[in-house]
């Protein structure tokens, strides 16, 4: 037990079934994952001044008793019929004065992916989270939004394109080349015309 993260708008301590690594319906124990997740996510310096707090939970078994879809991420790890495991991943759910249940964006996440697919995750939410407003912060209201502007699954979905499996996949960002640029107004002799208005000289009476 420690004291670090458990305030401030960042990734908060990562939480599991109360029953875990104790019960006998859990397809793995859930707990190693959720210390590596800690590990990776304490002190992070990408991640220290997010929009508002964020928690994770993780959980193992069929029920849900980790309730990861009240919280930003939620991890449901799950066997395969080959014996391999996959996560499957809830993304915006949360309590407070506007409950959301998280909405699954994920449902065969690779081991190997994991922690790269939350970093994208969570870069998503620190780049179009709100800071204007503490009660419209979380990435809960984020999801929301773009789910009735229709960009829940480019946006959210985009994110995949961090993990290993799926960069082969994702388009490439335009060169500098072909990307348009902004130009500054110019006078009418051709030079950039300033932003700032100038003071004129006065003439001189002659």
């Amino acid at each position: 037990m420690h004291a670090i993260q458990t305030s401030g708008n960042c990734i908060r301590n990562v939480t599991a079934d109360h029953f875990a690594g104790a019960t006998a319906d859990e397809v793995a124990d859930p707990r190693p994952y959720a210390e590596i997740i800690r590990q990776w996510s304490s002190l992070h310096p990408e991640f220290s001044f997010l929009p508002r707090k964020f928690k994770v939970a993780v959980t193992a078994s069929p029920r849900d008793r980790a309730a990861i879809q009240v919280h930003d991420i939620g991890l449901h790890l799950k066997r395969l019929a080959d014996g391999s495991l996959r996560f499957a991943v809830y993304v915006g759910g949360g309590q407070g004065r506007t409950p959301i249940l998280a909405k699954l964006i994920r449902d065969d996440l690779p081991e190997a992916d994991l922690l790269s697919y939350l970093e994208a995750v969570l870069r998503v939410y620190n780049l179009h989270g709100r800071r204007d407003n503490i009660y419209k912060a979380r990435i809960k209201i984020l999801g929301a939004r773009d789910r009735r502007r229709g960009l829940h699954a480019r946006r959210w979905r985009r994110s995949g394109c961090a993990s290993a499996t799926a960069r082969s996949s994702c388009p490439r960002p335009r060169s500098s080349a072909s990307t348009p640029t902004s130009r500054r107004p110019t006078s009418s002799a051709g030079r950039p015309r300033s932003r700032c208005a100038r003071p004129t000289a006065p003439s001189s009476a002659g």
